[in-house]
């Protein structure tokens, strides 16, 4: 099954944007870390960062799930329902100034489209595939460095997409007009949606292969013990 990986990253990209992408990167990664998944390099520097800044990006991260709940009910988020998510916010996840205050700057035919909530969706679940499949019981070690190969692999990609959507979604150095960005945010959705079905479709092949492995133990265990009888 060809997978297509990303869509690269936006050159140019104004300093205000480019925390922006990192925030939400981090988002991504954070929920990788939080895990206990600690196999390879990839993940391996995250867990020498203070607890605290940890916790921070976890937080951010419930925002960003309550945000794309918003989006998902079709609720109108303009500047009364950016201010009332802040509200709501307020104390708890502490949702990002420069995240909120870009996208107000953007057409709400953009920032309330249903498919930037399905983006955000689908990647907080691949995420999520992930950190499962690491908590799979008696895994052998090659498997797990098999399921960390291909998580980092979609980690990277995921960055990559968490770019493309910034640039959609919010205001900065390139101009585009409503059309553009609606004709990016398809093709983002089109490549996202992509891996989506592909990391099902893998979580769903490693959980059949454990089964089997599992069944396999059982029957060798049942037949050796006829034999000692």
């Amino acid at each position: 099954m060809s997978l297509r990986i990303g869509l690269g990253r936006e050159p140019g990209l104004k300093p205000g944007r480019k925390k922006i992408a990192i925030w939400v990167g981090c988002i991504l990664l954070v929920l990788f870390s939080m895990s206990g998944w600690a196999y390879g390099q990839t993940f391996g520097e995250f867990f020498n960062q203070k607890k605290t800044q940890r916790k921070y990006f976890a937080e951010q991260l419930a925002a960003i799930q309550l945000y794309a709940g918003y989006l998902k009910k079709g609720y109108e988020i303009g500047r009364d329902g950016i201010q009332a998510v802040r509200d709501i916010t307020n104390g708890e996840f502490g949702l990002h100034e420069l995240f909120i205050s870009s996208l107000s700057k953007v057409s709400p035919v953009i920032s309330r489209h249903k498919k930037v909530a399905e983006v955000i969706a689908m990647q907080l679940e691949m995420v999520s595939v992930f950190r499962s499949l690491a908590k799979l019981d008696k895994l052998e070690p090659m498997t797990l460095a098999y399921i960390a190969s291909v998580g980092g692999s979609m980690l990277e990609s995921s960055l990559s997409d968490i770019d493309v959507l910034m640039v959609i979604i919010t205001s900065g150095k390139l101009e585009l007009d409503e059309e553009e960005r609606l004709m990016r945010l398809d093709d983002l959705h089109r490549s996202v949606e992509e891996k989506y079905h592909f990391v099902r479709w893998f979580r769903d092949d490693v959980i059949m292969l454990n089964h089997q492995r599992d069944r396999m133990l059982k029957d060798a265990g049942v037949i050796g013990g006829l034999h000692e009888k």
